[in-house]
């Protein structure tokens, strides 16, 4: 569903046919209810996560979730993101389900994406903490 309106400089909001709200400045700015909605999980995603798992190291409290991970489609793997920021990929086992790597994977099969950063396993161990690794062995 798209809303289109004229901005007035408002920051209003509009009511859509589910009974949720957009602001006027997301309706403008061409954005789908859906990608408004799915920028606010991974914004919550961020914010929200205080329990899960930190398998890496890194300079602040991000942590892993199961249920965002699934909800933000792969935004839920903070702490994985947070130990590789340009990696594409942010669920790192075949069990973190990232269905924004999908997307990514489906673009670079149609020629649209290129250059896909991905950290190699022997990255992605070095980074690991040291807990992590014991567990792993």
């Amino acid at each position: 569903m798209r809303c289109a309106v004229e901005s007035t400089g408002s920051s209003s909001t509009l009511p859509t046919r589910a009974g949720l709200s957009i602001s006027a400045a997301d309706a403008t700015d061409g954005h789908d209810v859906q990608t408004t909605f799915a920028g606010r999980a991974v914004r919550a995603a961020g914010k929200i996560i205080f329990w899960g798992r930190m398998p890496f190291e890194t300079d602040d409290l991000s942590r892993n979730n199961f249920i965002f991970g699934i909800l933000a489609m792969g935004e839920g793997w903070h702490n994985n993101h947070h130990a590789f920021p340009t990696s594409a990929r942010h669920g790192l086992r075949w069990w973190q389900v990232n269905g924004s790597y999908l997307v990514i994977r489906l673009l670079k099969a149609t020629h649209l994406a290129w250059n896909i950063r991905v950290p190699d396993d022997s990255a992605i161990t070095s980074k690991q903490t040291h807990h992590q690794l014991a567990a792993e062995a």
